[in-house]
């Protein structure tokens, strides 16, 4: 998979699930975060690096704002006060409220007790479902008896109307100031942010993040104009010993929906990273020591700071900016086990001015720390993989990258391979991405090596003979079939090479290299594969560990075809935001279907039904996996509720979802006639797409108005080239329904033969609009498609000729719909 495959998966908290995040999460915070394989040894506390306190005037602001505490002259008795912030609204209908200190001359925070109210309307019918989830609510009017308010405007002044002298700010404060004090270091990194801006984009910049006590709990309300979905209501949760930081509703507000331009690809973010040049130095099982250049350009007007993600086990000495040493943040109130608990981090860089349009600069970052670990002798876990140097979310970029590692030890890195040369004890090389792409890693290991070449491209596999010790009990025989599993797998992966090509166009690079990786999980990055141990196994090894059928479809070559596809999407092409990213891994896991179907189409159709069984199984409260949203949730679909629904929907929804397209297209195509020009439109499509966003980040609705121009003639709803019924419904949507036939009756009007019938759809929305197959069962049981048609909502009737013979109707037969039967 892209990001994660299948394995155990928790959302980890992130820097803004704590509310430490001063820009909008980017496509690594968004994914779920990999549980560490239980063969690798967790990293222990004292590994975790404490960091020398920064004294610059950043750092100095950064800390007042981070303890602010209440001032006993701002309390007050606050009597039906609103506050009104687009589709936020907060009203304080009776209560004491007492307000921060300044900072800066700024009055931060404010802490509310007494009686208030929190309403906000979901704007569509995906976030509508996502708020019932967690609430069972359709609007968010709850009443709060508690709340603490961060702000970077001037909520006193707006206020003061409302307020007047209380008389218990001793009690007050005793009871409400230790907490305040506490709180305030929430937003402290956003508010930061704020304050070192100048005037006119501060006046522009709106924050608030009300924590209110309700009957739920702790709820967080959020409106941010810095992020790409201005608001946001989420709660921290506990699942088993697993924490989640579940988001009820995150939508853009109306002047973001109404600016958004057209095309809707991603522009890379204010400040995209051009290129990086690192240099690391590697000391296994664990250490690294790194110098990272990045040549920033600055497309949009940005601020005074930067924020970068960066492993929380990397520790940065110095960042210098266009040759000058600056100031900046990094894990500045955290360590130990709070940084084990929250994952990965931010680095805040101070630039010397606000950057502006057009400006490009250098950044220079020294970091170094642990971010590798032994799985067995000679097989290391690569746990930062994504954040082993610092950078702004996954963006196209350049890379160049060199690196120094011990010898009798095997380096594999993504683009391709410049230069190999001993140095002593010591061997080093440098690799070059050549073209843009969107993430840079590598592995280490005592590997032997396996290659083929297809197409001019070489293929490599790389293997340890030896695996984890979960896997101890098959250890031996994996040394011994190591050479002939390396050359299989190198094999197989230049099979679907060759395969996709044909299909989807020229394989996008000129090496592939696929590398032993324990853990259940692997990962498809440019020109580099991360792949499981268990697919190294032979078939008679993973039985010996009594694997479920569907795990050994998986890891007997699906996983590693999946991986492969990455190659053309999620490397080639991108994903704009977490709502996009279930696209790349849809297409991933149809390309690999594609070829299983060739193999053996009757595994095919297994790995297809396991998928709807995930789908459609329960979860302790007895919800189905469909329940957890539309797969245009992503990272958000794994939560509190549904701690494990991430690959079920994902992966399994989403690959039903473009299954179900295909075959739109291929029935359509058959029943015009198979003319010439509607042959293959499906994969014609495809190849578009993957040309067209060639080194860019897609939307959702790229591939719908990509495919929209390749429909087969016969493709209309209601008279229109659309698949807008689609994506609305099915895409956007979590419907699992159920089609029925009901009341038909074939008759005869002169020479032809007439069907009439009523197509009912249940367990769905009224809105829910499904092309459905209907097949003709003629004499000796032989089927015929003779039409598609759309059930519209509960009930369809339909009328039309069928083929003198025919015996009954079937609707879907082949049970090519996702739907309960």
């Amino acid at each position: 998979m892209r990001a994660a495959m299948s394995g155990v998966l928790f959302l980890a908290l992130s820097s803004w699930a704590w509310g430490q995040q001063a820009e909008e999460l980017s496509p690594w915070q968004q994914q779920p975060a990999l549980q560490l394989p239980a063969s690798a040894p967790e990293r222990p506390v004292q590994r975790s690096v404490e960091v020398p306190e920064r004294n610059g005037p950043v750092a100095q602001l950064y800390r007042a704002l981070r303890s602010t505490s209440i001032d006993p002259s701002r309390v007050f008795h606050v009597r039906e006060a609103v506050m009104d912030r687009g589709e936020l609204h907060l009203y304080f209908t009776d209560g004491t409220i007492g307000f921060t200190e300044d900072v800066a001359g700024h009055v931060t925070g404010a802490f509310f007790e007494g009686e208030g109210e929190v309403l906000m309307r979901p704007p569509d019918l995906t976030e509508h479902a996502s708020l019932g989830l967690f609430s069972g609510l359709g609007v968010l009017n709850e009443h709060f008896s508690e709340a603490y308010l961060s702000f970077n405007g001037d909520v006193m002044a707006e206020l003061k109307p409302f307020l007047r002298e209380s008389e218990d700010q001793e009690q007050f404060l005793k009871s409400h100031g230790e907490m305040a004090r506490d709180l305030a270091g929430m937003d402290a990194l956003r508010l930061l942010e704020s304050f070192t801006e100048d005037a006119e984009m501060l006046k522009n910049d709106h924050f608030l993040h009300a924590r209110l006590g309700t009957k739920f709990g702790s709820l967080d309300v959020y409106e941010d104009s810095l992020a790409e979905e201005e608001f946001k209501v989420a709660r921290l949760s506990q699942s088993g010993a697993a924490s989640y930081f579940d988001v009820w509703m995150a939508f853009a507000g109306k002047d973001q929906r109404e600016h958004r331009r057209e095309d809707g690809t991603s522009s890379g973010g204010a400040v995209p990273v051009e290129s990086f040049h690192i240099e690391a130095s590697l000391t296994p099982p664990e250490t690294m020591e790194a110098t990272a250049e990045l040549e920033l350009r600055v497309a949009r007007r940005g601020r005074k700071l930067l924020s970068f993600e960066l492993s929380r086990w990397l520790q940065v000495s110095k960042v210098e900016v266009d040759g000058a040493e600056v100031e900046f943040l990094q894990n500045e109130a955290l360590s130990g086990s709070k940084l084990a608990r929250m994952g990965d981090d931010l680095v805040t860089v101070v630039m010397p001015e606000p950057v502006k349009v057009g400006e490009h600069h250098r950044l220079r970052f020294h970091y170094a720390g642990a971010v590798m670990q032994q799985a067995a002798p000679g097989l290391l876990y690569v746990g930062a993989r994504g954040t082993w140097y610092p950078n702004r979310g996954e963006q196209m970029s350049l890379f160049d990258l060199k690196f120094r590692w011990p010898k009798g030890w095997t380096l594999v890195a993504t683009g391709n391979r410049i230069s190999l040369r001993n140095d002593g004890e010591m061997q080093s090389g440098e690799w070059n991405s050549e073209v843009r792409i969107p993430v840079a890693g590598f592995n280490l290991g005592r590997f032997t090596r396996a290659a083929t070449t297809v197409g001019g491209v070489e293929v490599e596999s790389y293997s340890t003979g030896t695996v984890e010790a979960s896997l101890a009990k098959v250890s031996g025989a994996v040394a011994q079939e190591s050479e002939a599993t390396n050359e299989a797998i190198a094999r197989r992966s230049a099979e679907a090479i060759e395969k996709y090509s044909e299909w989807f166009g020229a394989y996008p690079y000129k090496s592939l290299a696929i590398t032993q990786l324990p853990g259940p999980i692997s990962q498809g990055w440019p020109t580099l594969v991360y792949l499981t141990s268990l697919a190294y196994l032979t078939d008679k090894e993973r039985d010996e560990l009594h694997l479920s059928r569907f795990d050994l479809l998986l890891y007997r070559g699906f996983m590693e075809d999946h991986e492969t596809a990455h190659q053309w999407w999620g490397d080639r092409v991108g994903w704009s935001s977490y709502r996009d990213q279930w696209l790349m891994e849809a297409l991933a896991n149809l390309s690999a279907l594609m070829i299983l179907e060739k193999k053996s189409p009757a595994d095919a159709r297994e790995l297809m039904e396991s998928y709807r069984s995930q789908l459609l199984a329960t979860n302790a409260n007895g919800k189905s996996y469909a329940d957890a949203g539309p797969v245009t949730l992503g990272y958000r679909l794994s939560s509190s509720v549904f701690p494990n629904a991430y690959i079920p929907v994902t992966y399994g929804r989403g690959l039903w979802l473009l299954t179900m397209l295909r075959d739109y297209f291929e029935d359509s195509e058959k029943l015009s006639g198979g003319e010439s020009k509607d042959k293959g439109r499906f994969e014609a499509a495809l190849r578009e797409f993957g040309r067209r966003y060639e080194r860019r980040m897609a939307l959702t609705d790229d591939f719908r108005r990509v495919l929209e121009e390749f429909l087969p003639e016969g493709a209309r709803y209601e008279g229109q080239r659309s698949l807008k019924w689609f994506f609305d419904e099915w895409v956007r949507g979590n419907a699992v329904p159920r089609i029925e036939l009901r009341k038909v009756v074939i008759r005869r009007k002169g020479e032809a033969m007439i069907a009439g019938f009523d197509l009912s759809q249940e367990e769905c929305p009224e809105s829910l609009v499904t092309s459905v197959p209907i097949f003709a069962e003629m004499a000796g049981g032989k089927r015929v498609l003779v039409k598609r048609v759309f059930a519209d909502g509960r009930e369809s009737h339909f009328e039309f000729e069928v083929p003198t013979g025919t015996r009954r109707l079937l609707a879907d037969p082949e049970k090519k719909l996702l739907r309960l039967y």
